[in-house]
């Protein structure tokens, strides 16, 4: 029988884009949550120590659940793991921050925050510390066991901006060239982090081989990396020589131009946000109250804090343009609101790899389907009717896996599903119909597609029930 091989050389390369496309979105990531990081916790060290600290746990929680996913540990076994790098991650780079000096035990490190939380209100960098790299290890575990791809990517892309802008809007009066910097980096990791997904989900679309970049989306990273290099480089030199005048003031006349078209497009949100600040910012000069001093009663650190933060509260009651501070806090909760609607909306899609080998993000059609209902009007129900339709398949799939075991068939860990299907269909060509079938749907929840009607399901459940249900006696294998 003719067996289908691997070309080693294109998997190989393959293999490379899904690191490369992994590890720019681990990068990216790390790079917005150090800012914030630093900010937060006011840490004694450099950006790119704290940059590094946070790309190395995320890398280590990623890159240990993708290895144990790969050889099919059990579940619990990866919980397990996962609970114990929390401990020890927690508690070594606690004391990487903030106790790098300190002689103290690894198990007073890691409940050090809970004590200062329960002796006083004062410390709670400790607690800040914990709850952000606890988010971080959960983040890095939850991309461990999701396809990481253009959609991924994009929303990553999506809450990073926000994230910066916020930072921005933070620390407005302390932003100088260090975080423009670190801002472009972020950009740059974004659009090598997109194209190298587009390069791997078309590998795995193609079977193994590996696609070519068109010339609108190589001609477009071209234009923006030459933007960028042409307004810092080029802008410098231009100050820093001596040339004539006019071409200076015709450069920067053709940057200000392409400045003034973006704050034009960009007029409405600046206006709005400019006016909350203005609104906040007058608030606080013209409400501040003499600072009387308290007398202290109770010796409780923790009491007082309380009793603190009741005399706040009915000190902001009692001033006047109390109605302004309620304006301002509705609107920033509509602010909120849309943001959250624009980060979790999902308004691309990855293409369908059974009908088309092209990478395009194109707008999500919203369809109403009264088979499966999948234009339910309650959101929580349409996400958990789609949850028991992923567990469906992947509860087919995995059977299926199961069953070509003990058929002596095993998918190799270097196959894809479609490279694994071919083999398969050399091997059965009796069953290559069923094979495709179950390989198909697997194929839709994979990236991120769901089946258009019950009728798919009912095929894919028929086709795996004719598949287990015959017997096959495979020819033994011949010895070298």
């Amino acid at each position: 029988m003719i067996m289908i091989k691997n070309n080693t050389s294109q998997f190989n390369s393959r293999k490379i884009w899904i690191y490369i496309t992994h590890t720019g979105l681990l990068i990216m990531e790390a790079l917005v949550i150090s800012l914030w990081f630093i900010d937060i916790t006011q840490v004694r060290h450099s950006f790119f120590s704290v940059f590094i600290l946070i790309f190395s746990v995320s890398g280590i929680v990623f890159s240990t659940q993708r290895f144990f996913q790969k050889i099919r540990v059990k579940k619990t076994i990866r919980v397990a793991t996962f609970l114990i790098m929390l401990i020890v991650l927690l508690g070594s780079t606690l004391k990487i921050n903030l106790f790098n000096n300190v002689p103290v035990s690894f198990f007073d490190l890691y409940i050090q925050p809970f004590l200062n939380l329960a002796f006083s209100l004062d410390v709670m960098t400790p607690i800040i510390h914990h709850i952000v790299f606890l988010l971080i290890m959960a983040r890095a575990m939850w991309l461990s066991v999701q396809v990481i791809d253009s959609n991924t990517v994009l929303n990553s892309l999506k809450g990073g901006i926000v994230l910066f802008i916020a930072y921005g809007l933070l620390i407005q009066n302390d932003i100088d060239w260090t975080i423009a910097l670190i801002f472009l980096v972020y950009l740059l990791a974004a659009l090598f982090t997109l194209s190298s997904s587009r390069v791997t989900h078309l590998a795995y679309s193609k079977g193994g081989q590996l696609p070519t970049f068109s010339k609108n989306w190589l001609f477009t990273l071209f234009l923006a990396t030459l933007f960028i290099l042409v307004t810092g480089f080029f802008g410098g030199w231009l100050l820093g020589t001596q040339v004539s005048n006019l071409i200076i003031i015709l450069f920067f006349i053709f940057i200000g131009i392409i400045l003034v078209i973006g704050m034009i497009i960009a007029a409405p949100f600046i206006f709005i946000i400019n006016q909350i600040i203005n609104y906040f910012s007058q608030f606080i000069t013209s409400n501040q109250a003499p600072q009387q001093q308290q007398v202290q009663v109770l010796v409780n650190p923790l009491t007082e804090a309380v009793l603190d933060n009741i005399d706040n509260l009915e000190t902001l009651a009692n001033a006047p343009g109390y109605g302004k501070t309620i304006f301002i806090a509705a609107v920033i909760i509509i602010l909120i609101i849309i943001m959250f609607r624009f980060l979790f909306g999902n308004p691309w899609r990855s293409p369908n790899v059974e009908n088309s080998y092209e990478s395009t993000l194109t707008k999500k059609e919203r369809t109403r389907n009264p088979k499966l209902n999948m234009a339910a009007p309650l959101f929580s129900y349409k996400n958990f009717q789609k949850w028991m339709i992923k567990n469906r398949v992947r509860k087919l799939y995995f059977s299926f896996l199961e069953k070509c075991d003990q058929l002596s068939l095993p998918r190799k860990n270097a196959e894809t599903p479609i490279e694994f299907q071919q083999r398969l269909q050399l091997e059965i060509p009796l069953l290559a119909d069923e094979i495709q079938t179950i390989t198909s749907i697997y194929n839709q929840i994979r990236y991120g597609l769901y089946p258009e009607s019950e009728k798919e399901l009912q095929a894919a459940e028929s086709a795996w029930s004719k598949f287990k249900s015959i017997k096959i006696d495979l020819p033994a294998e011949k010895s070298d």
